[in-house]
């Protein structure tokens, strides 16, 4: 082997070891008690000394200094199998040989015959005996150990190679299954050139120069898979970039570099001419290959990141456009299921207070039949567990997200596992962060906008109820005007005209006359006052809703039909929202009416009572009441006016009788609804 040629092993060999120690010392530092992490470390670094050691030992120009090499080398030549195959035993899921107790027993096995032979590599020649090559300055010289030891680590290799190899076909998470690829496609090559080495079927170049293949591998697989620790977007790319800038160079100089030495050798004088033609062709290709590979590059490392980018602004769009708040939170959980590759997504929103929510989307975790009806739900910890029918329960591993407006939470995003078994990864957390905003600004419109539209549609609900009691309210005054006031004016007009035709024949009939007709004329008088104090009792201006109802009360007891008493702890001037105010005493007014028409009781009990959030009112009577499964649907106009006085108020009627034993009318109101 000539100078050269040792020269560039040397080379290849010290790149590796660059390399091995600095994935070593980073993979090493993001995560220091992890014990893959170690592990990995552990396998770089018994890698990177193998190489340094080779490197080294082929620029040595003495025998002393090769054999101190070589000595030096062997920590990582001998342990380096035993890493592996420990690595490959919990990495990156636990073989079932290595969880719980056979762990120890296991790594036993594995590392004392490596220490062993450790051992007797610096005090016995078992291993080497370090004889030069005659006519070279190559050590040679392998005592029996150094076959045993070579068997059993490639024993070693080999089984770790076949538990991936397992992995892969075992795995159901594509991560996985990527990641038994690189430590298979990272070893499979130095493991065959050191077996044809010793076999003495390969003399070009020895096993540590490929280390910078296994090198690169692996700094892939952790870029790209994330594989023993999560790398930053800027890092990532910049490393990434910085790699292929050296490369694309390296790969440039070397191809005029050896292009130069092998054209003029074969063609002395004239390869000249054809080495500069050469590399003018290749200062012609060399931009366009550069962007080839950039492009490739990018497609490889950085697909992800434009795809999310445009998914971002995207779904800016379309929140945007929406404004139902159950169309938002679909889109939301269906835009993070389909493009974030995950088992599912729940939206939980529209907060009830202390955790608790009153809406809730999914996507995924469930069927397609499922989604008009979804099944019930339940948070533990980490754990989401669905109902799915009677005695069925699925359960999903979930991370969970909070939307958060101006420091107030407007929704949790509950995050399933990915289909590929990737964990959420950077760049998926960076995509959640930056898009958290955006959906929690477009939750809070939602409720807003649904908000305003609640209150619109109770606002066109008072309305309506407003418009028919105006239509009832004017039906009524119609048919009071007509059959009373009218009645009695068309008395006076009838008793008039024939008081005048009698005038002149009988003067005394006339003058009772005159007298029925002032009567008749006094009682329309009164019915029209009535029907004007109907539309706002003038009590009801005056002294309030207490007052009022004692002077309806007072004047239904001095009718002299029955005993009527008030129990209040209203003030005496206290008033409550004119809604309220006007509506309990047209119920109150219409009990005592129906009392006195259809009960025959002889006393009433009315209480008007305000706790702190609600006012009641109760109208008891000792008639003769009602069998009890009648009183929840009694009938009438009257009755059917004050349930509907009581629904605009947001409060409730009952109605309790018994047959013989009088009747209970409670109306209970809340105040917050009647101020509103």
């Amino acid at each position: 082997m000539n100078g050269q040629y040792r020269d560039i092993i040397a080379c290849l060999s010290f790149v590796a070891t660059a390399v091995n120690v600095a994935l070593a010392v980073y993979v090493l530092s993001k995560n220091p008690r992890r014990t893959v992490n170690q592990l990995f470390a552990l396998v770089a670094l018994s890698l990177a000394v193998w190489a340094f050691g080779d490197a080294m030992y082929n620029v040595s120009s003495s025998v002393s200094l090769r054999a101190f090499w070589v000595r030096f080398q062997a920590p990582g030549q001998i342990l380096f199998p035993a890493f592996f195959l420990n690595l490959a035993l919990v990495f990156p899921s636990a073989f079932f040989l290595a969880k719980g107790r056979s762990l120890k027993p296991l790594q036993a096995s594995l590392y004392l015959p490596a220490l062993f032979t450790l051992v007797a590599f610096y005090s016995t020649d078992w291993v080497l005996e370090f004889r030069t090559i005659p006519g070279t300055m190559d050590l040679t010289g392998e005592g029996w150990l150094y076959w045993v030891y070579a068997v059993f680590s490639y024993t070693l290799l080999i089984a770790a190679l076949s538990l991936y190899v397992y992995s892969y076909y075992r795995s159901r998470r594509l991560r996985e299954k990527r990641i038994a690829q690189v430590m298979v496609a990272a070893v499979a090559v130095p493991l065959a050139i050191s077996i044809l080495e010793n076999a003495r079927l390969y003399t070009l170049s020895s096993a540590p120069c490929f280390f910078t293949i296994t090198a690169a591998v692996f700094a892939y697989g952790i870029l790209k898979y994330q594989m023993f620790t999560e790398v930053e977007q800027v890092l990532r790319r910049s490393i990434v970039y910085f790699t292929l800038t050296v490369v694309i160079t390296s790969a440039y100089i070397l191809t005029i570099v050896i292009s130069e030495r092998f054209i003029s050798s074969y063609f002395s004088a004239q390869g000249y001419v054809i080495t500069a033609l050469f590399v003018f062709l290749m200062v012609l290709a060399f931009e366009p290959l550069r962007r080839w590979l950039m492009r490739v590059v990018d497609r490889s490392f950085f697909r992800k990141d434009y795809e999310f980018g445009q998914l971002l602004s995207s779904l800016a769009r379309t929140l945007m456009e929406l404004s139902s708040l159950d169309e938002i939170s679909r889109e939301i959980t269906d835009t993070l299921t389909d493009n974030m590759g995950l088992t599912g997504a729940a939206l939980l929103y529209d907060p009830l207070g202390e955790g608790d929510w009153r809406k809730r989307a999914l996507s995924g975790f469930t069927p397609e039949y499922l989604r008009d009806t979804p099944p019930e739900l339940r948070l533990e910890e980490d754990t989401l567990y669905l109902e799915r029918g009677p005695g069925g329960e699925a359960s999903f591993k979930v991370v969970e997200v909070p939307l958060v407006f101006e420091r107030e939470t407007v929704g949790t995003l509950l995050l399933g596992e990915k289909l590929s078994g990737y964990d959420l990864s950077f760049s998926d957390r960076s995509l959640l962060e930056a898009m958290a905003p955006q959906m929690a600004v477009a939750l809070k419109n939602g409720a807003l906008y649904q908000d305003v539209l609640e209150k619109q549609g109770r606002v066109n609900e008072l309305m309506d109820r407003v418009t028919v009691a105006h239509e009832d309210e004017r039906r009524r005054i119609s048919r009071e005007l007509h059959d009373g006031v009218a009645q009695s004016f068309l008395g006076v007009v009838y008793l008039s005209e024939f008081t005048l035709e009698s005038l002149e024949e009988d003067i005394e009939e006339a003058r009772k006359d005159l007298v029925t007709l002032a009567e008749r004329a006094r009682e329309g008088l009164d019915e029209l006052r009535t029907v004007i104090n109907d539309l706002r009792p003038i009590p009801l201006e005056v002294l309030g809703l207490k007052g009022a109802a004692g002077k309806l009360v007072r004047d239904v007891a001095t009718a002299g039909e029955m005993k009527v008493s008030l129990d209040s702890n209203l003030g005496e001037r206290e008033r409550l929202p004119l809604l309220l105010e006007g509506n309990l005493y047209r119920i109150l007014q219409e009990g005592l009416n129906n009392v006195g028409k259809h009960a025959g009781a002889g006393s009433v009990a009315v209480s008007l009572m305000r706790d702190d959030d609600r006012v009641t009112l109760r109208v008891s009577d000792d008639g003769k009441g009602m069998p009890p499964s009648a009183a929840s649907s009694t009938p009438g106009m009257g009755m059917t006016s004050m349930r509907e006085r009581a629904r605009e108020m947001g409060g409730e009627l009952r109605v309790e009788s018994e047959e013989n034993r009088g009747t209970t009318v409670t109306v209970t109101v809340p105040l917050t609804r009647g101020e509103r």
